[in-house]
């Protein structure tokens, strides 16, 4: 074949270049044109659910990288990015003023923001950064991960953008965090999202699980491990990963590993989620978690706001939509490939000659036995089952611990041997045969031995059964006093902290699996009463935490202490905690009413403004000392709050009747002058 072209004329060899554009062109239309039938029922994750969580702590980078200057565009990574916004500021509660968007940046602005982040994440908190668009890698074996950015070049690609190691470093580098979660919505093989080479030639071999790092703080949870595609969903307006991923984290993935949803959800399920469900879409994704296998422990949702996800009829009927028009567009392509060429073989047949008959020769090559080969991936339902069995199986065999070894006979007399002696018999005889000459016994011995030995175990019959029914007693009398059903009949021993373990432990049971919201709630609160009523501080604060971000925050008054408790605790180190709960208290204060209201209302507008006070002299007091542009802009932020809520204190005090002297001076300092803070 190669050898018949070489004589057709250049008109031909353009071929070669329409085909690459049809390809693209077909590509995109394959993967990013929206469906028609049933479009609209594809649930949408650009708005994330609102836990009602605060990660004060956190901080974020967002990256979504749609438009290059020399590379096929990432159709989607904007929309990607947004999303992904949403899901960390309304599910995960980082504030917006520690997450920055980056939409279609270059690096050096990329290397700014994560030099932000890490100076914004405070102590113990967890950095998050999230990147959809085009990956690569340093080498084409045994090089770096590398997020390809804006001006990448498509002569460069191995040596052009962030490598995930420089990022990391420019991360945690100040050593604030406790955590770094890294999300990537990116193939690194050297394929776009529309399964095509970035550049024609040119592919990677990307390590399956090798971590990124050494530093076990680090979580990567990538779209594809080892050479793995990735691609979109036009009907979802995302990449699929992200689509399935964002779906899996409101809730979808609760349950999928073991089939028991429980409330709570991890890493490893919302990544099995989307492996799962990237099958049940027809297009197989190769998700993983790189480094430790324990980072899919990680809780990333909890509480009554997960939500259900699509059923398996849906995506069933998903699927074969996405298989028809994958269909019909794998037809048109082929149909535009043949009239592409077959223009340019006109032009040489019309010369006639040896090239004229070449050139039509060609074309029945190529063209004369065309075929269509999808391959689609069916996802069997049987398959999730027998994996949720299986890890079922695992946990039950890691829970029951070693097998023990056997137990000896229960009456306690030797093992028979095979010929109805004793080992210990057969022993004897084995010593000499002048003792099995004199070792007679009779039949009427024989008979009462054998009389005395079924007495024996009759009598440890009788024992084992009087031990077994002593211990069925004890356990009935255990669940009994364990019994958590009646919980006002338990409240009174709460309130004096007298709970037993086993009502402890029963309580947390129905915490977390009663199905009522209102049981949840009066479970919880007897708990957070025993804890209180015993004096553990840590464990009060740990229920009352629980309660509130999983459970209901409608309560203000325990709202309102638990912000206390943080304040008490540690003013600075847990301040915007602090804040945070005492605007959650404020959100409900029309439960109080009278005086209680006034008093309440004061006490925590009073805590916010302190906290803030506070947290603006660290602030500050550490800008002085290590002079740094983001420690600076930390310092105004929290002058802002200070002095923001200093004057609603005020406001409100004034009208109350009440002191105001401390809210002035506060208000007076944060403002820089009298004038702000004089009555209106």
């Amino acid at each position: 074949m190669a050898e018949t072209w070489q004589h057709l004329p250049a008109t031909v060899f353009g071929y070669d270049m329409i085909r690459r554009h049809l390809l693209a062109s077909a590509s995109l239309a394959l993967f990013c044109l929206p469906g028609t039938a049933a479009a609209g029922d594809v649930p949408s994750v650009d708005r994330a659910p609102d836990s009602g969580l605060s990660a004060t702590r956190d901080a974020a980078v967002v990256i979504g990288v749609e438009g290059y200057d020399q590379l096929p565009q990432a159709t989607f990574a904007t929309a990607d990015a947004q999303a992904w916004k949403s899901w960390l500021t309304e599910s995960i509660g980082v504030r917006s003023s520690r997450l920055t968007l980056l939409e279609d940046p270059d690096a050096t602005a990329v290397y700014r923001a994560l030099r932000r982040a890490g100076s914004r994440v405070r102590r113990h908190g967890t950095l998050w950064l999230v990147f959809s668009g085009h990956g690569a890698m340093t080498a084409a074996t045994g090089g770096q991960r590398t997020l390809l950015t804006r001006e990448a070049a498509a002569d460069a690609l191995g040596t052009d953008g962030i490598t995930l190691e420089a990022a990391v470093k420019r991360l945690l580098r100040r050593r604030r965090a406790d955590r770094l979660v890294i999300v990537l919505d990116a193939s690194f093989d050297g394929r776009g999202r529309d399964g095509l080479e970035l550049v024609p030639g040119t592919r990677f071999e990307a390590p399956a699980t090798e971590p990124v790092t050494d530093d076990d703080r680090v979580v990567v949870w990538t779209a594809s491990v080892g050479d793995g595609p990735v691609d979109t969903w036009a009907d979802a307006g995302h990449g699929t990963f992200t689509w399935t991923a964002l779906g899996g984290l409101r809730g979808w993935a609760d349950g999928i590993l073991d089939g028991q949803p429980d409330g709570h959800l991890t890493l490893a399920e919302a990544n099995a989620y989307t492996e799962w469900t990237g099958r049940m879409l027809g297009t197989p994704l190769h998700p993983g978690l790189l480094g430790d296998p324990s980072h899919g422990d990680l809780v990333v949702g909890a509480g009554s706001w997960l939500e259900d996800g699509p059923t398996d009829e849906q995506l069933a009927a998903w699927s074969k939509q996405r298989r028809d028009r994958r269909f019909e567009d794998m037809e048109s392509l082929m149909r535009a490939e043949a009239a592409a060429f077959w223009q340019a073989t006109l032009a040489s047949a019309q010369q006639g000659g040896a090239e004229g008959r070449a050139a039509l020769e060609a074309f029945i090559d190529e063209f004369g036995d065309k075929e269509i080969t999808l391959t689609w991936a069916v996802a069997l339902p049987e398959v999730l089952e027998a994996r949720q069995l299986l890890n079922r199986y695992d946990e039950a065999v890691a829970a029951a611990g070693p097998t023990p070894a056997p137990l000896p006979s229960g009456d306690g007399t030797p093992a028979r041997t095979g010929d109805g002696g004793t080992a210990s018999d057969a022993g004897s005889s084995a010593s000499g045969d002048a003792v099995a000459d004199t070792d007679v016994i009779d039949a009427a011995e024989l008979e009462a031995r054998r009389a005395a030995a079924l007495a024996a175990q009759e009598e440890a019959r009788r024992a084992a059964e009087q031990a077994a029914l002593a211990q069925l007693q004890a356990a009935a009398q255990a669940a009994e006093e364990a019994s958590c059903d009646d919980l006002v009949a338990i409240e009174p021993d709460a309130m004096l902290g007298k709970l037993s373990p086993g009502q402890i432990a029963c309580l947390d049971l129905r915490v977390r699996t009663d199905r009522l919201q209102t049981d949840k709630e009066k479970a919880s609160k007897v708990l957070i009463i025993n804890a209180q009523s015993r004096g553990d501080r840590e464990e009060w604060a740990r229920l009352v935490k629980r309660h509130l971000t999983e459970i209901s925050r409608a309560d203000p008054t325990l709202a309102m202490h638990y912000a206390v408790y943080l304040y008490q605790t540690d003013p600075v180190e847990y301040g915007e905690d602090a804040i945070h709960w005492a605007d959650v208290a404020l959100e409900n204060k029309q439960v109080w009413e009278g005086d209680a209201h006034v008093d309440n209302v004061a006490a925590l507008m009073g805590l916010r403004t302190q906290a803030a006070y506070k947290l603006w002299i660290a602030a500050d007091r550490e800008y002085r000392a290590h002079p740094d542009e983001d420690l600076e802009w930390q310092s105004e932020e929290y002058r802002g709050w200070t002095k923001d809520f200093a004057r609603e204190w005020l406001d409100f005090l004034r009208a109350a009747g009440r002191p105001a002297d401390l809210a002035l001076q506060i208000c007076t300092s944060a403002a820089g002058t009298a004038d702000f803070c004089r009555a209106r």
